[in-house]
């Protein structure tokens, strides 16, 4: 099997003129979610010796599978967040599919893995998988805003990275993990906070402010950890 062969599934989904079903998108994006999860598992089985019978397998499986999805999204979205932040054309048939997939990682761990989620995560992938079907209906202020807020966590995924393979490799890469996350995950709280800021100024909306304020009371939770540890 050549890499066309290989890259034809994850074109099939990320590039969908085949089809124009929002539904049949979301199965679609469903299926790669779940392949990736046993491919995950079968890498890191070959690759460190701990894993197969580490406590904590599933968490470790999730994180670096989501980390997978937001590095195959990040190309995808840059281009998006371009056009929509400078030139205010928002692509909403491209939005939407990317929130679908998305949407669909945070919602299979939270229904996989949710013993094992801090609360605040579990919000935080409440919101995300709701609004990712629910954006299939919004196109107006403030909330289109949200997908502004998702289109720069998805450059996160070195952080999702860093939370699985913490429990595998050595001190010193954990640490170097711990400072690349922080280093990516910095700016990208920063930049969140001040247009956010600037949607509920501009826009009010008690309950939008507050779904905001919530996500990034989880991101802080996860920044504290990620500054105990660089």
């Amino acid at each position: 099997m050549n890499a066309a062969q290989l890259a034809r599934p994850i074109l099939f989904v990320f590039f969908p003129p085949l089809y124009q079903n929002m539904y049949y998108y979301w199965i679609a994006s469903a299926v790669v979610v779940g392949l990736l999860h046993p491919a995950v598992d079968y890498w890191l089985a070959r690759s460190y010796d701990a894993y197969p019978s580490h406590d904590n397998q599933l968490y470790i499986r999730k994180n670096v599978v989501k980390s997978c999805v937001l590095a195959l999204l990040t190309p995808l979205a840059l281009p998006l967040m371009y056009h929509a932040l400078v030139n205010d054309q928002w692509d909403w048939e491209r939005i939407q599919q990317l929130g679908l997939m998305y949407g669909v990682c945070d919602a299979y761990s939270l229904v996989r893995h949710y013993d094992i989620l801090h609360p605040s995560t579990r919000f935080h992938h409440s919101i995300v998988s709701m609004y990712s079907v629910a954006n299939l209906y919004i196109h107006s202020s403030p909330w289109r805003y949200l997908n502004v807020f998702a289109a720069f966590s998805i450059l996160t995924f070195p952080v999702n990275y860093y939370l699985g393979m913490r429990h595998l490799v050595s001190e010193a890469s954990k640490q170097r993990l711990a400072s690349m996350s922080f280093y990516v995950y910095s700016p990208v709280i920063l930049t969140n906070v001040v247009y956010q800021a600037a949607v509920v100024w501009t826009d009010p909306s008690f309950l939008y402010g507050l779904v905001v304020f919530l996500l990034l009371v989880d991101d802080a939770f996860l920044m504290r950890h990620i500054l105990r540890n660089r």
